[in-house]
C-alpha cells in the first residue's frame, strides 16, 4: 500500500508523510501531515503528528478513505475535530484523475479482512 502511494502523483502527499499497514480489519498508519495538504480548513499550517486507523470503502467507482480513529501522543483527539477529520476523504484528489477513475470502474469492491486488502474485480459479461 505504502508503494501505491508513492507511485500516485494524486497521493504524493500522502507517501511523504503517511506510513501504512494492514491489521486484523483495519488501515492503520504513522502519519506526519501538513493539516492543509488533507483540505482541513481548520488548522491549515499545521500538522498532524500521530497514529489512526481508516475506512476504506468503493461506492459507484470512487473510493473512499477516511479517518476512523486518530492518536496524538498515544491519545484520542478531542471528538469535535474527529467529526471534522471523518468529513475528509483523504483520496479525493486521486478520485479526480481519469486514470485512477478507469481502474476503480473495473472493480466491484474493496474490503480488509484479516490482515489483507481484498480486492473484488467486477465481473465480464
Amino acid at each position: 500500500m505504502n508503494l501505491l502511494l508513492a507511485s500516485s502523483p494524486d497521493l504524493q502527499f500522502l507517501a511523504n508523510g503517511a506510513r501504512v499497514s494492514v491489521t486484523g480489519d483495519q488501515i492503520k498508519g504513522q502519519l506526519s501531515l501538513k493539516l492543509g495538504d488533507l483540505g482541513a480548513p481548520f488548522f491549515k499550517d499545521r500538522y498532524l503528528n500521530g497514529e489512526a486507523s481508516f475506512k476504506v470503502s468503493l461506492a459507484d467507482g470512487r473510493l473512499s478513505v477516511t479517518p476512523d480513529t486518530i492518536l496524538v501522543g498515544g491519545k484520542p483527539i478531542p471528538n469535535e475535530y474527529l467529526q471534522e477529520f471523518r468529513k475528509l476523504n483523504l483520496v479525493e484528489s486521486a478520485n479526480q484523475n481519469s486514470e485512477f477513475i478507469q481502474t476503480l470502474e473495473k472493480l466491484q469492491s474493496i474490503a480488509v479482512t484479516n490482515g489483507e486488502v481484498q480486492v473484488v474485480p467486477k465481473e465480464v459479461p
